[in-house]
């Protein structure tokens, strides 16, 4: 579905030509149908008093695919990805994906190494995961998530939560006629091992102090409470989640910074105590020049 071959978007250009009045891609796809970014992240935890240090970076790209008028497909496609868990049971534990390879270190398992052309558990090599999108989700004109977002089902991307984290940094946008607030909602991700299977409700507002020259900033906040809410199988308890974020943009609607921070309190039924801060900042970034284009398509085995 996503056609990146010869950097050509001609099904782009006849959605807008054909269905103007549905509204452009959000956040200036419809001027740069391919966009790159970065992402940072620090999720100090406390598990019954013991701290774990958990630190992410990615490397990624979103690229756009108009699916039908007003309706549009984000896919995203990892260039590198990197976690190291610092403090849990098993030890301090790392996971390098990037074109070099896998590198996969700690835990029960020990180490694990491929190299790009060597066959995953999955039955695809490392090269050929990362020339396709490993999800992606659709959105209107408005930046809101339609149905529910897309992942790849190889083994080697269970633990790659980038797509979660990008959807719920991305602001709501405003329609016309709904002045400075509005409000939206994202669903939570995944938080360590941790599935709560939420729908957070946030509060959008433009900011106009020290805005940036021709573009814009958004805040958002919102806070939620839910009680006996199961989050694995066996694990219930009362949680809380606090967030707030701040979005800035380019004067042609471009995603230029995005910062996030979301706390978490959960009291679990048999004693368990998680309390987390994560700390999510992403960056336009510059695209990599690709000697070879990418296979076009979803990867092989989208859920969702």
């Amino acid at each position: 579905m996503v056609e990146r071959s010869g950097g050509l978007w001609l099904p782009l250009v006849l959605v807008l030509a054909c269905g103007a009045e549905a509204g452009p891609p959000p956040y200036g796809f419809d001027v740069t149908p391919e966009q790159c970014f970065r992402l940072e992240g620090e999720d100090p935890t406390v598990v019954d008093g013991t701290p774990v240090q958990i630190q992410r970076f990615a490397q990624f790209r979103l690229v756009v695919d108009a699916a039908s008028q007003g309706r549009y497909e984000l896919a995203l496609l990892l260039e590198r990805y990197y976690l190291r868990v610092e403090g849990a049971p098993g030890g301090t534990s790392e996971f390098a994906l990037s074109s070099a390879g896998l590198l996969a270190r700690g835990g029960p398992q020990g180490e694990m190494r491929l190299g790009p052309e060597e066959i995953g558990p999955g039955g695809a090599s490392i090269r050929t995961l990362l020339s396709k999108p490993i999800g992606g989700f659709f959105v209107e004109s408005s930046g809101a998530v339609i149905g529910t977002p897309w992942n790849s089902f190889d083994p080697l991307l269970a633990g790659v939560h980038v797509l979660d984290w990008v959807i719920l940094a991305l602001p709501v946008l405003a329609v016309e006629g709904e002045g400075e607030a509005w409000s939206g909602e994202r669903a939570l991700p995944t938080i360590g091992q941790y599935e709560f299977g939420v729908t957070l409700p946030l509060r959008y507002e433009h900011v106009s102090d020290d805005a940036p020259v021709a573009g814009k900033r958004i805040r958002a906040s919102g806070v939620l409470e839910r009680s006996d809410i199961e989050v694995a199988v066996g694990l219930d308890g009362d949680v809380r989640f606090d967030y707030v974020g701040e979005v800035e943009f380019d004067g042609s609607g471009r995603l230029a910074e995005a910062r996030v921070e979301l706390r978490v309190e959960f009291d679990a039924s048999d004693g368990t105590e998680v309390s987390s801060r994560h700390h999510v900042r992403i960056n336009a970034d510059e695209c990599p020049d690709r000697s070879i284009n990418p296979g076009s398509g979803r990867a092989d085995s989208p859920e969702g």
